[in-house]
């Protein structure tokens, strides 16, 4: 049986530090465009710290004073803490998301419960999302829970490591745990910077900040060390908390995540475990407060509860006279719900106050039924099916392009068979272009234009200059992208108008890339740390001058049409469109937002953009502004008589695909006219 250790509430308020740093940080995220708390997102680390110290003092007494462990003990425990909750929460998300969410997010949210509850989410999320901190992660309720599948897979693995150390290597734990922290930092500082998005989700990157709590309680079980606190550990302890607070404000998603720098967070939750266990210590006073003790106490339930109740009150798309009140509000839902889910659920099952066969009997019927419903088809079941209008523009927008002739493996192609005296028209672009593809096609007469498509998401061209992206760890633009267009653009002798569009703001502002060309070889780590925004921003330069040459290049042997940045709507908006009718038509007395913009809002959003694409000049280059088309001089609208434009922030559906088309085709007929 498992020893009861010894309760100090300190670490139950460091807990609660840490799940309010987290919920903070989220509640910023979702609702707010500010940064104040960017870096809340530590309070997980200090989470990993906490548990690694407790999970293995629990192993660690067992087998010091039994030699011995049971495996069905262990595990029973941690079903019964973890499983009843996560078990509501996931039910809670599927049920609200049938009924508000669109097939394609329902899918989503569908997956990941399935995998949150067989404890591989953070390898679903790995493969969902570019990035943790990318604009779809408002729409995952379901998200936070990568967190306890790292957890749950350390669970099931480091119990078996342990005991083959402790029965197999003569319990030599000390030597393992301080190389595996070892190599587990070394691969998570690597991969901050070439594989960044494995590295925020999977265990091998984090380990190590678990494996430092299990370090504590390795000195303290087999050791018999006592942490005693002198003045000298008081400041540790008083710079550690500092340190954390601090790090929250000012880590953000640029920050290398976990990396080295990690350590500074990481190694303030160990301290303050170590050292801050005196009566008379202000911060052990702080830490032991009723406040934070309670917050620590409800953490698991609060960390569960919070994420989903933000993301379904963000896709309601209220409008409240008081926005603030609203937050506050959902603030307080949000404890109200995790209290009672403490003291009705989790506290209940932890205690055996309920039948133990009986939540074994439920746990196997909910997993057979996961099992059974992931492979079933929703899109027929859900509410959006009823609706024939968003049904519509959702399978329009599911269309593929049809090409003719494949010429690349990245999927570049014709969409005719061409002739000899056809012009060509080439579509060079991100997934903004893509849209436009399938109804220009059908609109422009076959005999006299076959579209080349050489766009691509994520992708702009600009094959003179190479970057790293720092978000995703990859090259901004494969390589090979952009050296099959070129060899197309070079080989091609026929007449050409090519159409450039993109998603301007990611590939020249928002997202961080670090200019190569011309190092001597890759930037290192340290780099990376102290003079990482100087790079980014000398990134940004270089792409806006590899841009502006490759125009210049391709004007000089064809006609460019470019297109100008797209109004962008804060949300999805097939996904808000749909909430909103949802609200308007089963709680009609609830008012929900504009579903358009401000015009003066996406002027200022591109105006750095605008005057760069304004100071490119040719008598071969055209210019086509969706502004005009979608923006009066006061509002942007994505509805053209109830009929959506959008199918989400800035990916048309085909109704404003031919909104843009229509401009496109009066300027091709302009260009046929003056050659």
């Amino acid at each position: 049986m498992e020893k009861k250790l010894k309760y100090r509430p300190n670490i139950d308020g460091l807990r609660g530090i840490a799940v309010l740093l987290v919920l903070l940080y989220h509640f910023e995220k979702v609702f707010f465009n500010t940064n104040y708390f960017q870096g809340g997102y530590i309070g997980v680390d200090i989470f990993f710290v906490i548990s690694g110290y407790l999970i293995s003092t629990i192993i660690f007494t067992e087998l010091k004073t039994t030699s011995n462990f049971s495996f069905k003990n262990f595990y029973i425990r941690r079903a019964k803490r973890i499983l009843p909750v996560l078990g509501i929460v996931l039910i809670f998300s599927l049920i609200l998301s049938f009924f508000l969410f669109i097939p394609e997010k329902f899918d989503i949210t569908f997956g990941s419960a399935t995998s949150s509850w067989f404890f591989f989410s953070n390898f679903f999320f790995w493969k969902q999302l570019s990035t943790y901190h990318a604009e779809e992660s408002i729409n995952l309720p379901l998200l936070h829970t990568w967190s306890l599948s790292v957890e749950e897979q350390f669970y099931i693995l480091f119990p078996l490591l342990i005991l083959i150390i402790f029965f197999y290597l003569n319990k030599r734990i000390l030597p393992i745990l301080i190389s595996v922290i070892i190599i587990s930092l070394f691969i998570s500082t690597y991969a901050s910077v070439n594989y960044s998005n494995a590295n925020f989700y999977l265990l091998p990157s984090r380990v190590w900040e678990i494996l430092l709590g299990s370090l504590i309680s390795y000195y303290e079980i087999f050791k018999n060390k006592k942490f005693e606190m002198d003045e000298t550990k008081k400041k540790y302890v008083f710079l550690g908390f500092f340190s954390i607070i601090l790090f929250s404000f000012i880590a953000n998603d640029k920050t290398l995540h976990p990396s080295l720098i990690t350590i500074i967070p990481v190694l303030s939750a160990f301290v303050i475990i170590c050292y801050s266990e005196n009566d008379n210590f202000f911060i052990y006073k702080i830490l032991s407060s009723k406040f934070l003790v309670y917050f620590g106490l409800i953490s698991y339930s609060l960390y569960l509860w919070h994420y989903p109740i933000l993301v379904f009150s963000n896709t309601l798309n209220l409008d409240t006279n008081n926005l603030y009140f609203f937050y506050i509000l959902i603030f307080i839902i949000i404890l109200l719900i995790s209290i009672s889910s403490y003291h009705l659920i989790e506290k209940p099952f932890r205690k055996g106050e309920y039948n133990i066969r009986s939540l074994i009997s439920l746990l196997i019927i909910f997993s057979i039924s996961t099992i059974f419903l992931n492979f079933k088809n929703f899109t027929n079941l859900n509410h959006f099916s009823k609706n024939d209008m968003l049904t519509a523009s959702f399978k329009n927008y599911q269309e593929k392009i049809k090409c003719s002739e494949i010429i690349s493996k990245h999927g570049f192609c014709y969409l005719k068979k061409g002739e000899s005296d056809q012009t060509e028209i080439v579509m060079l672009g991100d997934s903004v272009l893509n849209r436009l593809v399938i109804d220009l096609n059908e609109k422009l007469p076959d005999e006299k234009y076959n579209i080349i498509n050489l766009s691509r998401g994520g992708s702009l061209y600009t094959p003179y200059g190479k970057y790293i992206n720092i978000n995703s760890g990859k090259d901004r633009v494969s390589e090979t992208q952009d050296i099959d267009r070129s060899i197309y653009l070079k080989k091609s002798s026929k007449k050409k108008i090519i159409i450039i569009g993109a998603k301007y703001r990611q590939h020249m502002r928002d997202y961080s890339y670090i200019y190569l060309n011309g190092l001597s070889q890759k930037i290192d780590f340290l780099e990376l740390i102290f003079s990482k925004e100087e790079l980014f921003q000398e990134g940004i330069k270089n792409i806006k001058k590899d841009f502006e040459k490759t125009i210049k290049k391709l004007l000089k042997d064809n006609i460019v049409i470019l297109i100008y940045p797209f109004p962008e709507f804060p949300k999805h908006f097939i996904q808000t469109l749909y909430s909103t009718n949802y609200i308007k038509k089963n709680f009609s007395y609830l008012n929900t937002k504009s579903l358009q913009i401000e015009f003066s809002d996406f002027l200022e959003d591109n105006s750095e953009i605008i005057n760069f694409l304004n100071n490119l000049e040719d008598k071969n280059l055209y210019k086509i502004y969706p502004s005009n088309l979608f923006c009066d001089e006061y509002k942007c609208t994505f509805l053209d008589k109830d009929q959506p434009l959008y199918y989400d922030q800035i990916h048309l559906t085909k109704l404003g695909a031919s909104r843009v088309n229509k401009k496109i085709i009066e300027v091709i007929k302009k260009i046929d006219k003056k050659f």
